[in-house]
């Protein structure tokens, strides 16, 4: 799973941080990866499994290219 939000401290993020965080031994790979605000471009997303990539707030951003790669490759 990818998280990228604008704002990661609130608590619905919280939440799930510290509910997937422990899995990710368990699997072998990390099961999410988190950010503020820099997106992974698809092109660097490993291929071999599926993803659930979630968006907040960032409709109102300038420059949606990557999100726009993400709704079009994805």
């Amino acid at each position: 799973m990818y998280l990228y939000a604008k704002n990661l401290a609130q608590s619905k993020y919280e939440y799930i941080i510290k509910t997937f965080k422990p899995i990710s031994k368990e699997v072998g790979y990390d099961v999410l990866e988190v950010s503020n605000d820099e997106i992974k471009p698809v092109s660097e997303m490993i291929t071999d499994n599926q993803k659930l990539v979630i968006f907040d707030d960032f409709v109102c951003e300038r420059n949606q290219a990557l999100l726009i790669d993400y709704f079009i490759r994805g």
